[in-house]
């Protein structure tokens, strides 16, 4: 599997040019994470993609550089906000995805981390299903997905606590600004 995780399903991979046909399910499954780990990592020869942007590359590639069938699951699996995606809502906001539904992943669990001026601000979980609900105003939906270290947001510094498994996603009402 290692061996092979540079190669392509079109045979213009390295080390040795094999086929779809050559190679095992597991390398096949091995070249999308790497490259999807690879695109969105800082490397000595190129800065970090964003999650979407990686996605959206691995999808460009399917069929030739991936496998079609095992880069339309990533995708499925990761949705457009993969938890650990730092993103910017409508209203300036930004936020961190923690989790999200498999049904409605365009509406994750976030923790904001700047407030619209791009202060710092304490810890606050907003459910974006709250928007669909009607609890929620449309200016917290997404508006776009930033890089790690943009805003002086680094994921490396933004530990999450492991509250968020007791926030009841099902039951959230609390409105931002509010205890919670």
């Amino acid at each position: 599997m290692a061996i092979n995780h540079h190669e392509r399903v079109d045979g213009k991979g390295y080390p040795r040019g094999l086929f779809a046909y050559e190679l095992s399910s597991y390398s096949r499954i091995i070249a999308i994470v790497d490259a999807f780990d690879a695109m969105t990592s800082d490397r000595c020869y190129d800065q970090a993609s964003s999650t979407l942007d990686a996605l959206k590359e691995i999808y460009r590639h399917r069929g030739t550089h991936f496998d079609e069938d095992y880069s339309l699951e990533f995708i499925q699996l990761m949705g457009p906000y993969p938890p650990g995606t730092i993103v910017e809502l409508i209203n300036g906001y930004v936020a961190i995805v923690l989790s999200s539904m498999e049904k409605k992943r365009h509406l994750p669990l976030v923790k904001l981390v700047l407030d619209q001026d791009k202060q710092p601000i304490g810890e606050e979980f907003i459910d974006l299903q709250d928007v669909q609900r009607g609890t929620l105003t449309r200016e917290w939906l997404i508006r776009k997905v930033l890089k790690d270290g943009e805003n002086g947001v680094l994921l490396e510094n933004c530990p999450v606590r492991m509250a968020v498994s007791a926030f009841n996603v099902s039951d959230s009402t609390a409105q931002p600004g509010e205890s919670q």
